[in-house]
């Protein structure tokens, strides 16, 4: 679960740096790859936790997602904050259970659509670029299911009576002004509802 949890932040971490609408090329340079380690080498660590080539190469994505998220992060953290802090839901875990639904939620915006086919690219879906920016919360909810982690917020014990301070939590923390679509506290709370 360790594994998990901690690939999937990594995950995060370098997937929200490169949708952030802000011009850092070094920075998405560091993201494109570290979501290509994470593709690679997370379910092989998770499976095979003996694999030291990739046990190393998720510990190269983790600290590229670091350099990569200088740039900014986004709704994903905003909302994970709370679900650790007031759910007790681990980082990572938090991270992977939100980033799906806050894809969907940015799709919008055409500039991320590009960076999201990009993404999705990179976990092996072949299409027309909409399509692979559209299939992304697919892939990533797979992901999530290959990987053991619940995907439900209702599976870890979240209550729908947690939304409203959670929500109001999440606009409240420092991540969300760099997503790539502007967040309202009914946006946050519909985030929360949808992940369910």
């Amino acid at each position: 679960k360790l594994t998990a949890y901690t690939g999937l932040d990594a995950l995060s971490h370098n997937l929200e740096a490169f949708a952030v609408d802000h011009y850092a090329p070094i920075c998405d340079a560091f993201a494109q790859e570290g979501v290509q380690l994470v593709a690679r080498s997370l379910e092989k660590a998770y499976f095979e936790g003996g694999d030291k080539e990739a046990r190393m190469d998720m510990m190269m994505s983790a600290t590229m997602g670091a350099l990569a998220f200088q740039k900014g992060l986004g709704v994903v953290h905003s909302l994970a904050h709370q679900l650790s802090t007031q759910c007790d839901i681990p980082h990572g875990a938090a991270c992977g259970i939100m980033m799906p639904h806050a894809v969907r939620f940015n799709l919008e915006n055409k500039k991320t659509q590009r960076k999201y086919a990009i993404i999705s690219e990179t976990f092996g879906f072949k299409g027309k670029k909409r399509e692979q920016a559209e299939y992304l919360p697919d892939i990533l909810n797979e992901f999530l299911v290959r990987l053991g982690v619940p995907t439900g917020l209702n599976d870890w014990g979240v209550k729908e009576s947690d939304i409203d301070i959670m929500a109001e939590n999440a606009m409240l923390d420092w991540c969300h002004p760099r997503n790539p679509r502007k967040c309202t506290l009914m946006d946050m709370k519909s985030l929360y509802q949808e992940a369910m």
